[in-house]
């Protein structure tokens, strides 16, 4: 268990640092091309999107935990009321 905690750790990690190298290598690339006024503009766009995905409020794991429960023990009524469920509570 420490074994599979201590790889997920370390690989989130991994990840994090090579996102912020990717940034510090790709900012200046788009600055250079796409000018200040544009490349504000990405940043504000990109900003709005990663703010939406903390909006979701967690719907997407749940919708896919009770869908999955539901398909397992084979429950279509509230498999399709999940469902609805989504669709009706989207942002």
């Amino acid at each position: 268990m420490i074994k599979i905690l201590l790889i997920n750790s370390g690989s989130n990690v991994l990840v994090m640092v090579i996102k912020l190298i990717v940034t510090f290598i790709m900012t200046p690339i788009f600055v250079t091309n796409l000018g200040k006024y544009d490349y504000g503009l990405w940043e504000m766009i990109m900003s709005v999107i990663g703010y939406m995905g903390m909006l979701d409020m967690g719907l997407r794991p749940a919708i896919s935990r009770y869908a999955a429960k539901y398909a397992a023990v084979n429950d279509k009524k509230n498999l399709r009321l999940s469902i609805l469920r989504l669709c009706f509570s989207w942002p």
